[in-house]
């Protein structure tokens, strides 16, 4: 199954282009921020919807068990879906 990373370097700065980044020191991108939160709140879900997926594993409840293991499944990929609006957005907006 694929992992969730997180970027510890994640700042959300101001999309600015490249040829102006000298005369700008720093502007929030809304945007960005608007990504981020998405990407976060998608983590949020995933890594609860794991917790549960444990919690029902040691309780040994097979039909939960299937059930939380494909709600975590979509979660894990609308969290990827995020992230990767996040990356594209700051790749082309160099913020």
């Amino acid at each position: 199954m694929a992992r969730v990373c997180v970027d510890a370097s994640f700042h959300p700065f101001e999309c600015i282009p490249s040829h102006s980044r000298a005369k700008i020191d720093f502007l929030p991108c809304k945007e960005r921020i608007r990504l981020a939160r998405d990407y976060n709140a998608t983590v949020r879900i995933y890594s609860d919807l794991v917790r549960e997926l444990l919690d029902v594993m040691e309780l040994d409840l097979k039909v939960e068990v299937d059930l939380v293991h494909r709600a975590c499944k979509t979660a894990l990929e609308n969290a990827q879906r995020a992230r990767q609006q996040l990356i594209n957005h700051e790749a082309e907006h160099h913020c």
